[in-house]
C-alpha cells in the first residue's frame, strides 16, 4: 500500500465498518474498534474522528466487536496510555512516579472458554492494564512476545508488530511504566 491508495482504502474500510456494525448488533455488541499501527500511512475513515495508521508493507487492520458500557467514559489518563511489544527501557532510565518506577505483571492462561480465541483473553486483560496504568500515572504498557516457536499473533492498538502468544504455555509478560520521553 502507498499513500495514493489511502483515500480508496478509507472508503473500503468505511463500508466494512458499516457491515461490521450490523454484524456487531446481531451478536450483542455495540462498538466496533479498529486497531491500526503506530507508524504508517494515515487512512481517513468516515466513521472515525482520527486517521487510522496502516503499515505500507503487509498492512493489517484488526476489528474488535465489543459490548461497551457507555455509562463509564474513558478517562484522559487512559486515552494517553500506549501499548508496545518492545521491551521497556532499563530501570535506570525509568522515572519514579510517586514511589514506584514500574509495575510488572505476569499472567499465565489458567482457563479459556472453549471456542474463544487467545485474542479474547489478551484483549480482556488489556483493559485491566490500561486501568492500572491510568491509576498509577503511567503511560506505557509493554507486553513481550514469546520466544516459543509455536505462537499465535495478536494485533494490539498502535503496535507495528503483533504480540506473539505461546500456544503451548500462553502467558502475558507485562511491564507498565511512564515513558522517559513523556516524563517531565
Amino acid at each position: 500500500m502507498d499513500e495514493s491508495e489511502a483515500a480508496a482504502t478509507g472508503t473500503n474500510l468505511a463500508q466494512a465498518v458499516d457491515a461490521l456494525s450490523r454484524a456487531a448488533e446481531q451478536r450483542g455488541a455495540n462498538l466496533v474498534v479498529l486497531l491500526g499501527s503506530d507508524h504508517g500511512i494515515p487512512v481517513p475513515i468516515a466513521q472515525a474522528n482520527a486517521y487510522l495508521m496502516v503499515r505500507p508493507n503487509n498492512p493489517v487492520v484488526t476489528a474488535l466487536l465489543l459490548h461497551y458500557d457507555d455509562t463509564r467514559a474513558i478517562s484522559t489518563a487512559e486515552q494517553h496510555v500506549r501499548v508496545t511489544t518492545l521491551p521497556p527501557p532499563p530501570d535506570k532510565d525509568l522515572p519514579v512516579i510517586g514511589r514506584v518506577q514500574k509495575a510488572h505483571v505476569s499472567i499465565p492462561l489458567q482457563y479459556i472458554t472453549p471456542g474463544l480465541p487467545l485474542d479474547h483473553w489478551v484483549y480482556s486483560n488489556l483493559l485491566r492494564f490500561y486501568a492500572i496504568a491510568a491509576k498509577m500515572g503511567f503511560d506505557t504498557i509493554s507486553i513481550l512476545s514469546t520466544k516459543d516457536p509455536a505462537f499465535h499473533e495478536v494485533w494490539l492498538p498502535h503496535c507495528d508488530k503483533p504480540l506473539k502468544v505461546s500456544i503451548a504455555s500462553p502467558k502475558l509478560d507485562v511491564t507498565i511504566y511512564r515513558s522517559p520521553a513523556t516524563a517531565q
